[in-house]
């Protein structure tokens, strides 16, 4: 009896800190995720590169810093490997796919306050620091674009009514 708890609370305990079915001891980072399933999203895009803290935390990291919001995904969001062994994160709003180092671009909202309803629950090593709610995770085909729509952009000539001469 005393073995079978023993087993239950090892498996329940890898499930809590992201363990992986690979061999050795590779583990996948924590995928935290919103617990309440929703259909919608706010619209405020972030980009960045999707890291792994040293906690083993997914945020987005940018101008080349190692820390950046951490990202709570769509509740029907999955982690796992690619073939090549890549951590892959697949969106649950879009079905797009990221990996971690892969430069992203993802809607949502963000901000220092702590998602209350997330699973599993924000571990304590990756408490601190602004959040990611995450929408919806465009394809790099769609990032590319909205890029290139940037870079070609015109920019729009200031109307005489919004300058003000002191």
């Amino acid at each position: 009896m005393i073995r079978i708890l023993s087993i239950a609370a090892a498996a329940s305990l890898a499930a809590c800190t992201g363990a992986s079915n690979v061999s050795g001891d590779e583990r996948l980072p924590v995928l935290l995720r919103n617990a309440v399933p929703v259909t919608e999203s706010r619209q405020a895009l972030i980009q960045g590169t999707l890291t792994v803290d040293a906690a083993g935390c997914l945020r987005i990291s940018r101008n080349g810093s190692s820390t950046g919001p951490l990202v709570i995904w769509h509740h029907d969001s999955t982690i796992g490997r690619s073939e090549d062994g890549r951590v892959r994160v697949t969106d649950g709003f879009t079905g797009n796919i990221a990996h971690v180092g892969d430069e992203i671009a993802l809607a949502g909202s963000g901000g220092p306050e702590a998602p209350i309803q997330v699973t599993p629950p924000v571990p304590e090593s990756c408490k601190g620091g602004d959040y990611w709610l995450a929408g919806s995770l465009m394809s790099e085909t769609q990032r590319q674009q909205m890029l290139e729509r940037d870079r070609t952009r015109v920019p729009v000539p200031a109307r005489a009514g919004d300058l003000r001469s002191d």
